[in-house]
């Protein structure tokens, strides 16, 4: 029996350095692993079926929008 305390957190896909928030930390570290050449362990984000440039970039949009009702 599994209790609810010993299982693992959820962690969010686009958390790439499982710090447990996804910020623009995240986008940087795909982005670097990107660029250092291969194709990265991370997942890909935005369904192309190819971990590149564009899922580091899905990450940063998603990290610099605003919360409904935020100021513009």
């Amino acid at each position: 029996v599994v209790h609810q305390s010993a299982r693992t957190p959820a962690v969010a896909r686009e958390d790439i350095n499982r710090d447990g928030q996804v910020n623009i930390l995240d986008a940087f570290a795909l982005a670097r692993a990107v660029q250092a050449g291969g194709q990265p362990a991370s997942p890909d984000l935005n369904g192309d079926s190819v971990v590149d440039r564009r899922d580091a970039d899905h990450i940063a949009v998603q990290a610099v929008k605003l919360e409904k009702g935020g100021r513009s």
